[in-house]
């Protein structure tokens, strides 16, 4: 299984790449339009950049459910050291997302005076690290038991057939 865990963390950090390649695209977008504007050094461009990096987190977060889940699906068995490591590898994604985010933002309200904002962002930033975690935790650690109560479903319907084709030797 570790073969199909390794894919999709290599899907995952691509993934994860192509989202902050676009973050990038995005905002040099938000900054043209708010230069444009005239209000470049502003709270607004500042608010603008913070809400693209909080949709990152979605996206990777969305990203990661599709490649793990793949990985449950496919899982003889899934353990609690599967989901672990699944966690593990999504956390330090995530990181490394929240650490370009909060860079984006110090690299914008490098300009305001208004350091309350700068911290409350700083804060939603990582909230929204911490709820898109939470969310894929919970989403793999559900997925597995799903998974492991399919698979013991189909074990106990199985059985008797077994125990019975034996006895009686009979095969359907």
């Amino acid at each position: 299984m570790a073969s199909l865990e390794t894919i999709a963390d290599a899907k995952v950090q691509a993934a994860v790449t192509r989202r902050l390649d676009a973050l990038t695209a995005e905002i040099v977008s938000i900054k043209e339009e708010m230069n444009a504007r005239g209000v470049l050094q502003s709270s607004m461009t500042v608010n603008k950049i913070h809400e693209a990096c909080i949709l990152v987190f979605d996206a990777v977060r969305d990203d990661m459910k599709a490649e793990y889940a793949v990985v449950l699906n496919e899982a003889f068995w899934p353990t609690e050291r599967l989901t672990a490591r699944m966690i593990l590898a999504a956390s330090r994604q995530l990181d490394a997302v929240a650490n370009r985010a909060l860079g984006e933002i110090q690299q914008a309200g490098q300009s305001l005076t208004n350091s309350s904002m700068h911290a409350q962002l700083c804060k939603d930033t990582t909230t929204a690290r911490d709820r898109a975690l939470i969310d894929l935790s919970l989403f793999i650690d559900g997925h597995s038991k799903i998974m492991t109560n399919r698979r013991l479903k189909r074990l106990v319907t199985y059985i008797p057939a077994l125990i019975r084709s034996t006895i009686t030797g009979e095969r359907k």
